[in-house]
């Protein structure tokens, strides 16, 4: 059986973006983006 990995930045709250709308708060930094990239790379399928 395959396995799901699931990933969307959120905040604890559970939002994606800030009051306004905005989603900047969610870009990540390099270490951060560089832990993205090593989580996706062996999945298969990517949409």
């Amino acid at each position: 059986m395959a396995k799901l990995i699931y990933f969307t930045p959120t905040s604890l709250d559970g939002f994606i973006a800030d009051e306004t709308g905005n989603l900047d708060w969610a870009a990540p930094d390099e270490e951060g983006f560089a832990f993205i990239n090593d989580l996706l790379r062996p999945i298969g399928f990517l949409v």
